[in-house]
């Protein structure tokens, strides 16, 4: 016979908005470099897409790539829209983990975007 607890189960759902005053609405989404939790409009998605060469002997390759739009197909790994996030996700291998990709992945692109997005992030910023 199987035995009920009597405490609620917990309203919240990681798919849920973030409970209490203050908090943005939205799906809440892990980052994989901090593990720190934030919605889903605040956070960049990252993508695996496979490229095929017309070479027989060359394998299709796996690079990860940043889904601006948020809405390309596949398994998706989150992020804050910070170097520092990338940084840690890198040396951690979390992307690699959390995408599911094996262990060559070229993810370039994605250190390019960083680079990127932290100097337009200062130039917002007056630095």
């Amino acid at each position: 016979m199987r035995v009920q607890s009597r405490e609620p189960r917990s309203q919240h759902h990681k798919y849920d908005t973030l409970p209490g005053p203050g908090h943005a609405q939205g799906p809440v989404r892990t980052c994989v470099g901090c593990r720190a939790t934030g919605v889903r409009t605040d956070l960049v998605r990252l993508v695996i897409v496979t490229s095929d060469h017309d070479d027989v002997a060359a394998e299709s390759q796996q690079r990860v790539i940043v889904d601006e739009r948020k809405d390309l197909p596949g398994r998706g790994a989150w992020l804050h829209p910070e170097s520092r996030c990338w940084r840690l996700a890198e040396r951690r291998r979390a992307v690699h983990r959390a995408l599911r990709g094996g262990r060559h992945l070229d993810v370039a692109s994605v250190a390019t975007w960083f680079e990127k997005f932290d100097g337009q992030h200062l130039q917002v910023l007056g630095e």
